[in-house]
């Protein structure tokens, strides 16, 4: 029985052509957080790798990508909606960063635990899990809840999902061989693929909110 809810090619192809409407944008955004990154990560190189000042501009650089991330995912969103990327989509909010950040913590945390005990477990968390993000973002839910949705929306989905992923990966593979240029494309076009098909799932799935422990993979 087909019980697919997307279709890889289709959620390429709107990323594709979604990430060419605004490569201006992107190209901004991406070279902004890369600069940003390297200045971090070349302050830190410059201490002792034991020194205490080390480890706080890691943790500080760290915090400033979660923050990056949170910006990408909500100018992702706004793209697909046929919007355009802005400077206010990186306008901090406490309230929505703390649930984003814990959310970003306590999903790794669950994926490297699985990751630990057996691997096959790990890879399925980060599947089921991926779609947190948005959740937290478009539907302000808590970390918790934005955890089970993304596990109740994406189940029976894990095949397919798992495909999808090694689809994005080699777009990344491409993006990287084309060198800077192709990373400016392949990057959006993957993060806008993944953020349709996690529409497609929420709509698909309506709202009812299925209980993690009563869904099997």
């Amino acid at each position: 029985m087909n019980n697919k809810l997307f279709f890889i090619k289709e959620a390429i192809k709107v990323g594709w052509e979604k990430a060419k409407q605004n490569i201006g944008p992107f190209f901004l955004i991406l070279l902004a957080s890369w600069i940003i990154s390297g200045i971090i990560s070349a302050f830190s190189e410059s201490h002792d790798e034991r020194s205490a000042l080390r480890s706080l501009v890691a943790l500080v650089g760290w915090i400033v990508g979660v923050f990056i991330q949170l910006g990408m995912t909500r100018v992702i969103l706004k793209v697909l909606d046929g919007g355009k990327p802005a400077a206010s989509d990186f306008s901090f909010n406490a309230d929505q960063f703390g649930r984003f950040l814990l959310g970003t913590i306590l999903g790794g945390v669950i994926i490297v635990v699985g990751l630990i005990l057996l691997i096959i477990p790990g890879i399925i968390l980060s599947i089921r899990l991926q779609f947190m993000p948005y959740l937290i973002v478009e539907k302000n839910m808590n970390p918790f809840d934005a955890m089970k949705r993304s596990w109740a929306i994406s189940r029976n989905q894990t095949w397919n999902l798992f495909v999808f992923s090694i689809v994005c990966g080699l777009v990344a593979l491409l993006g990287f061989i084309a060198l800077f240029i192709g990373l400016i494309w392949a990057i959006p076009t993957i993060m806008i693929a993944a953020a349709f098909v996690y529409r497609k799932l929420e709509s698909a799935a309506g709202s009812e909110v299925v209980p993690v422990e009563s869904r099997a993979v």
